[in-house]
This record gives C-alpha cells, structure tokens and sequence, in this order.
C-alpha cells in the first residue's frame, strides 16, 4: 500500500512539472474549506473537525487578501473563530447574493488588489447593513400576520413581492421564536418563491419533494432542516392542507420546548484563562460538536447594565467571592434580565458557556448566560 501511495503522488508531481504549473500548497486553501464548512452547517466532526481547526490557523495569518480585507474592516482583531465565520463574516460574503450582487463574494475571495478587495468588501458590509434592514421590517410585517396563525401546526405566510434575499432568515427568526416549522412564500403575480426552515423530528425537505411529487408545487426541494419550492398561487391552500397532515402524521409532540443540556457544575473560581484553555481543546465548537455548557450556583448580582439596546453585561459574585463577568444577549425583556440588572437578596443560578474577550492584547474569560434559576 506504501508503494501504490508513493507512485500516485509520484505521478502527481509529474503531473504540474510536466505542465509547467507550481504544484498548490493545499493547506494555505483551508481558510476557504473552513468558511464553507461552517457557513454550511456540516457537522464539525472528525476530518470536518481536523480541517476547520487547521483552517482557522490560515484564517489567522490572512493569507487570503479578501478575507483579510473582511476581518479589517468588521475589526475582529482577536483569533477568528466559528462564531465570526458563521456569524460575521460568512454573513458579508452572502450579502450580496441577498442584494441581486451575486458575484461580490467570489470575487473578494478570488481578488489579489488591495484597492478592489477593500472596494468589494467595503460593498459588501454596506449590503450587509440593508439586508438586515430588509430582514427587520419583513419581519416586523410579518409578525403582525402570524399572530393569526399560531395555533396552525406549520406556520405558512405568504405575501406579495416580499424580498426573496431574506425570506429564509426571516423563516428561521420565527422557527426559533415559536418553535414550529416555518414556511415564508412570496408572491410576485400568480407565482410565487417559497423558503422554509424546520425543527428537529420533522424533515421539511422530504415534505417538500412529496409536495412537488404531487404536483402541488412547481418543483422544489432540501434537506432536513431547510427547503425552498415554487409554486402556484392558488395552490397555496392546497400546500397547506398537504403539510399540516404531513406534520400531524409524526407521531411525537414536537411543540414541547427542548430541554437546556448541560455538562457540569463548575465554581465561580473555574471562569478563568486556564479553565477555558482546557475546555477550548476541544474545539472548534458548531454542529456535531457542541460547545460544553455549565451551571455556577449561588451567585448575587454586584451591578449590571444595557449594552447594545437588548444585551445585559454584568458583574456576578460568588458565595466564595469570585468575581464573574458576564453577558446575557437579548434579555433586556426577560425574567433574566431582571435579576442581572436589579440588586436582590435572593440568589440564583446560571447556566451558560465560557467566552475569550480578547482587546488590546488583554485576555478575560467572561460567561454568557442562556438560562438562570432562582433560589427559594
């Protein structure tokens, strides 16, 4: 097996000399298999795990001008991680595909200018920018409608020439909020575009292709989790009626919400460099490979404060006297949010995840809070 293996590379050696080419260093290529793989979703699990981990490193020492460009102007000036691929830059880079630029991603990638590699991603931040104002006020929009409609097992709104660049985030927004399958289609004359994001236990995708199969639809697919079709106009309510007896036929209550999973008790004192150092061995973190959740008991509230409109950072303390930093994202409205800003004699717990702030060259690990439990 050794000497097949040595001939093949042999052979492939052979291969660029014979052609005049350099042979690429494919390792300087997994900052691109590291984006793609996570912006996808694929499960972070052996070799996607393996390649992501080194990717990142690549990612890190910006060989690529346009993701360099990328990291430069969102000012992520701390190691790049799955959160900032998934969450910040894959973003950008599909923003102008939201827009009607489609090929403003490939050609950030692709550019060896400084000056136009600056000029695209610069673009594509400002496309970022209106795509979210897009999402937010078809999501506003449509949240006036589906109030009407909670009660339907599959959430389906259709709507007149909404944009179709944002219809599937605008899904998935809603998806997570009541948890249910959700399903946006928006009509332009008698047609119209569907996106659909689902739950766990209900294959979207597999509905949607019975779906086209019938000849309800015009055609369309996907996987489990997501899907997209067009379809007929008056066919609507017939799509409906189709996917509610789908949705009925699992024999499973799916509504119920998903329990928060956690790894470990942990003291107030284990929110430090070392700690995190440890658990981050295990990274990188994303699906297939979630990232650890613990639960700190005991902790009082010191002071805490609005950052961001919606987000509460504060300073915990523990019985032992450990000082916590913390963050709880988008809970200015909710019971969290009333123990992290108000001091009260009360004790709670916290369950949640440890994070690396990294600025200036100063490191702090700080807690992100997704639940807490008050004690009697």
């Amino acid at each position: 097996m050794f000497l097949v293996s040595l001939n093949r590379e042999l052979r492939s050696i052979n291969w660029f000399k014979e052609n005049n080419i350099n042979e690429p260093n494919l390792i300087n290529s997994l900052d691109l298999v590291s984006l793609g793989t996570v912006c996808d979703v694929v499960p972070l699990k052996g070799l996607n795990r393996a390649l992501v981990k080194q990717g990142l490193k690549i990612i890190k020492s910006k060989k690529n001008l346009g993701l360099k460009t990328l990291l430069d102007i969102c000012k992520i000036e701390s190691s790049p991680s799955i959160y900032h691929l998934g969450y910040i830059i894959g973003p950008r880079i599909n923003a102008g595909g939201r827009v009607g630029k489609c090929s403003h991603g490939a050609n950030l990638l692709l550019n060896k200018d400084p000056k136009n590699s600056y000029k695209i991603a610069s673009e594509l931040d400002q496309y970022n920018k209106e795509r979210q104002m897009l999402e937010k006020d078809l999501l506003e929009k449509i949240s006036n409608v589906v109030k009407n409609f909670l009660d339907d097992p599959v959430l389906i709104i259709s709507g007149q020439n909404w944009h179709e660049g944002v219809i599937g985030i605008v899904a998935s927004r809603l998806k997570d909020k009541f948890n249910k399958p959700v399903i946006i289609i928006s009509l332009e004359g008698d047609k119209g575009k569907g996106s659909a994001r689902s739950i766990n236990g209900f294959d979207i995708g597999s509905a949607i292709i019975a779906a086209a199969q019938e000849k309800i639809l015009i055609k369309g697919g996907g996987h489990k989790m997501a899907g997209g079709f067009s379809i007929e106009a008056h066919n609507i309510d017939k799509f409906k009626n189709f996917m509610f007896r789908k949705f009925k036929n699992i024999n499973e209550d799916l509504s119920t919400k998903r329990p928060l999973l956690l790894d470990s008790i942990i003291s107030p004192s284990a929110v430090n460099l070392d700690f995190y150092n440890k658990v981050s061995l295990l990274s990188p973190f994303g699906s297939g490979n979630p990232e650890p959740k613990f639960i700190i008991n005991d902790l009082k509230t010191i002071n805490g404060k609005i950052v961001g409109e919606k987000h509460i950072k504060s300073v915990l303390i523990g019985m032992d006297g450990s000082i916590i930093k913390s963050i709880a994202f988008n809970a200015v409205d909710s019971d969290i949010g009333a123990y992290l800003i108000k001091k009260n004699n009360k004790s709670y717990n916290i369950a949640g995840k440890l994070s690396l702030n990294e600025w200036k060259g100063q490191s702090n690990v700080e807690f992100i809070i997704d639940d807490i439990s008050v004690n009697k």
